[in-house]
């Protein structure tokens, strides 16, 4: 089934629906299947439908956890939606790419893969995955094509912004990585504060509360610096 048919038939299933996964709400998605596939009984031939039956069962974070899947996080500073997509994921990374769209309403799935397919990423970062586990950062869908090649994710920049004097606490050294955003923070290559500002992509492996303010600043038209350098205020 084509994208186009396929969000046509969950529109019409779902239309007017409250609460999908209420017993009155599964009971009315049967019903329109049923009404459907009853529309020109000659396709049965012989047989005749005796019933359709929809189930559902509660999801597991870590079965849509994987390479290609989409989830929705909301900002509530900002109260704005915002998305991103798992880039990589083995033992040793979660590489995910975050949407650089920030809006008060959720977007429809077309809406979301036009951007990820035209790469509208505002920063990449190896991100905890806590707000997938916890349930917060909401699961939408997965996509089976690679977004970035291999090449584009080995090219990636990283910044690290340190202080790391107690004596001379406006003394920051900026730190910039390729490839692996966990290696090299400290022996990385060292650039200005001006290149730095340049970089979006967070080095190191940011937890949920770094990841939504480091987006919640970009949304403001600031940077991934800026919300380091404010972290160590």
């Amino acid at each position: 089934m084509d994208e186009t048919a396929r969000k046509t038939l969950f529109e019409i299933l779902t239309k007017d629906i409250e609460v999908l996964e209420s017993v009155d709400g599964l009971r009315e998605v049967e019903t329109r299947i049923t009404d459907a596939l009853n529309y020109d009984n000659r396709v049965w031939q012989d047989k005749e439908l005796s019933g359709v039956k929809v189930r559902v069962k509660n999801r597991s974070s870590r079965k849509n956890y994987q390479k290609g899947s989409i989830f929705q996080i909301y900002l509530k500073d900002l109260k704005v939606f915002t998305y991103c997509i798992v880039l990589e994921k083995n033992e040793s990374l979660n590489l995910m790419a975050f949407l650089s769209s920030f809006t008060k309403e959720e977007l429809t799935v077309f809406k979301i893969k036009n951007k990820i397919y035209k790469k509208e990423f505002c920063m990449v970062a190896d991100s905890g995955i806590t707000g997938i586990l916890n349930g917060e950062w909401k699961y939408v869908f997965n996509v089976t094509e690679s977004v970035l090649s291999t090449e584009e994710v080995q090219n990636l920049e990283y910044v690290y912004a340190s202080n790391r004097s107690m004596l001379r606490p406006d003394e920051w050294y900026f730190t910039k990585i390729t490839g692996d955003p966990t290696s090299e923070i400290f022996s990385g290559q060292k650039i200005d504060f001006e290149e730095a500002k340049q970089i979006n992509n967070p080095a190191g492996f940011p937890g949920q509360g770094w990841i939504e303010g480091f987006l919640s600043y970009i949304a403001e038209g600031k940077t991934v610096v800026d919300y380091q350098m404010r972290r160590e205020d």
